[in-house]
């Protein structure tokens, strides 16, 4: 068996010359190694520098105000891989922000979580959501099987609650049960336990909406707004932002024995008496008439109203001049 002769490779001269072009090459080659790997994953003496020039800034703009800088994570910020860092006030929960440092210039995201009033909605609906006990919430629903259950405001007709030069919900706002920025809507979803649903009608998709209240009535809560979402076989009911005030205490079939039922006062007038079950489920059939029934498995029984939900507005703000880092 014949081996391959591979040529001899020319013979390069070690002099100084030669020595010297190696060693730049070498250089350029750990330089450029070195600049790679700091696009992709930074270096921890950028990281350690950004943290000071941020602390620094901040004690020169807001000396005193005990602004602490965290530990800079590189991440893509303003178009870029950069290092970012987060930034909390001493003793205020409500000042949370992130800072990077480019050319020497601090940029800040103060405007969209701290003077939007972001931080701060998200305190207090967290505070909000702590007082309901989901579990004993489920227990009194009388069999029907929750899979959501949500507390949040309502913006009702109010379509600038997040805006940065007068913020709805301010820094260091306390929390009182009875005077919040804005009303309370308690949300649920229900659906069947079994493989086939049950078909659900207007009244029975309306009873959920007087025992949801009432499941809560038995924590000694009461919310200004209930939503529900209920499964049926054939039929799905959003019943969204019912104001408590059209939701009765108590199901007919529950009245004392000897009380004139709703069926009864219905027979007499043709406009049922506020606040009865059966006005509830015509202010649910009138908005569904509104709104339309575009798909036969869907009635939407919700408010018609031109203010934009509460997270289509932290939708907008994401995507605003505020959400953008600003210069310090």
């Amino acid at each position: 068996m014949n081996k391959i002769k591979w040529p001899d490779l020319p013979q390069i001269r070690r002099t100084p010359l030669t020595r010297i072009a190696a060693a730049l090459v070498a250089l350029v080659l750990i330089v450029g190694l070195v600049l790679i790997v700091d696009q992709q994953v930074g270096n921890p003496f950028s990281a350690r520098w950004t943290v000071h020039a941020i602390n620094d800034a901040l004690q020169a703009t807001y000396p005193g105000e005990g602004y602490v800088v965290g530990n800079a994570r590189y991440t893509y910020a303003d178009g870029k891989h950069r290092y970012v860092c987060p930034v909390y006030q001493t003793g205020e929960d409500d000042v949370g922000f992130s800072a990077y440092l480019s050319s020497g210039q601090v940029y800040t995201n103060r405007s969209l979580t701290v003077d939007s009033g972001l931080n701060t909605f998200n305190r207090l609906r967290n505070e909000l959501a702590r007082q309901l006990d989901t579990s004993q919430l489920c227990r009194d629903l009388k069999g029907r099987s929750p899979y959501e259950t949500t507390l949040t405001f309502y913006p009702e007709n109010n379509d600038q609650v997040f805006e940065s030069q007068n913020p709805l919900f301010r820094v260091g706002m306390e929390f009182f049960a009875d005077d919040l920025p804005l009303p309370t809507v308690l949300y649920t979803g229900f659906h069947s336990a079994d493989r086939e649903p049950p078909e659900v009608n207007l009244e029975e998709a309306a009873a959920y909406l007087v025992t949801l209240k009432q499941a809560a009535a038995n924590q000694g809560l009461a919310y200004d707004y209930y939503s529900a979402t209920i499964y049926g076989r054939n039929t799905t009911w959003l019943l969204l932002d019912v104001p408590a005030e059209a939701i009765p205490d108590q199901l007919p079939e529950e009245n004392a024995a000897g009380e004139e039922t709703d069926s009864e006062t219905a027979a007499e007038s043709t406009t049922p008496e506020p606040g009865s079950f059966d006005a509830l489920v015509a202010l649910l059939q009138k908005r569904i008439t509104q709104n339309g029934q575009t798909s036969p498995a869907v009635a939407d029984a919700s408010p018609a109203t031109g203010a934009r939900s509460l997270s289509e507005q932290r939708f907008a703000l994401l995507y605003s001049e505020d959400s953008r880092f600003q210069p310090l």
